[in-house]
């Protein structure tokens, strides 16, 4: 599975920026890890906190 750093090098390709800004974010979609360890638990995440 992809460290947190990973992601956020990719949403630096994407968004601009540098790793420093996007790792807090990454690194608290990634705390779910304890949780439930295949990649959906990144997604469950993502839900339950973009929800209207």
């Amino acid at each position: 599975m992809a460290h947190s750093y990973h992601h956020a090098l990719s949403s630096v390709r994407q968004w601009g920026g540098t790793v420093e800004d996007f790792l807090p974010l990454h690194n608290f979609f990634d705390e779910s890890k304890l949780i439930s360890a295949d990649f959906r638990h990144r997604a469950l995440r993502l839900l339950i906190f973009t929800e209207n």
